[in-house]
């Protein structure tokens, strides 16, 4: 079922990735070639575009889905979607999660092939290759560090939309429960960012890290599956 999910999903997104992509690689391509792009400091390579095209690409596959899974529960197709018998929560939540993961997987490999492509893979592949061995501790820390925070704000805004759409309507408190979600995301990322400003080993603050995220982030899964519930039963 999720496997249907996500070919629909593909299937009515196509046009967003066949412009956006084209589009991008167009740029990044003129943007490498060019005389007039310049990159400081001025001993990075032009392949800093790329990359910065990438992780821009990244953040939009994100946006895109946020932005759709928003407009899907007030368009009509949520009518269609949401009253099939065979469409469970679960299938909705996941595939939905799924989906992005996917995503970013595809616009990965994709940019990683046109650096591939515009520098050919042996120079690209030494350059990655260099790039990775001068990362080092503090470095490794930050970028699971972002990976943990961009992950909260992502299921915070997911949970955010399937509240909005479901428990919203169906309670006179709703106001006020949306200023009580505000603040707990608030306190998700206040705790994410306190843990990382402590004094102790990075092994035990990524350790930390992951045990808190996991927890909320299973909370908040068991919250979307009982609102999605909610709403596949009106």
């Amino acid at each position: 079922m999720i496997t249907k999910f996500l070919r629909y999903q593909y299937k009515n997104g196509i046009h967003f990735y066949i412009f956006y992509t084209l589009g991008v690689t167009f740029i990044g391509v003129w943007a490498y070639y060019s005389e007039n792009v310049k990159v400081q400091p001025e001993e990075m390579p032009k392949i800093a575009v790329l990359w910065l095209l990438w992780i821009i690409s990244l953040m939009s596959a994100i946006v895109y889905h946020l932005v759709r899974w928003n407009k899907m529960f007030k368009s009509s197709e949520r009518f269609l979607l949401l009253s099939s018998c065979k469409l469970k929560p679960e299938v909705l939540l996941f595939g939905e999660i799924f989906y992005l993961i996917l995503d970013l997987f595809l616009f990965s490999i994709w940019f990683n092939l046109l650096g591939a492509i515009v520098m050919t893979p042996e120079k690209y592949i030494s350059l990655l290759t260099l790039v990775i061995k001068k990362v080092d501790v503090d470095d490794f820390y930050l970028i699971v560090i972002s990976i943990f925070f961009f992950s909260a704000v992502y299921f915070w805004y997911l949970t955010g939309i399937v509240y909005w759409n479901t428990l919203k309507n169906f309670s006179q408190w709703g106001s006020y429960m949306s200023l009580v979600f505000i603040l707990l995301a608030y306190f998700h990322i206040s705790l994410s960012e306190f843990i990382a400003r402590t004094n102790l080993s990075d092994s035990i603050k990524l350790t930390c890290l992951f045990l808190t995220n996991f927890l909320i982030f299973t909370a908040l899964i068991i919250f979307n599956l009982k609102m999605l519930k909610k709403g596949l039963d009106t």
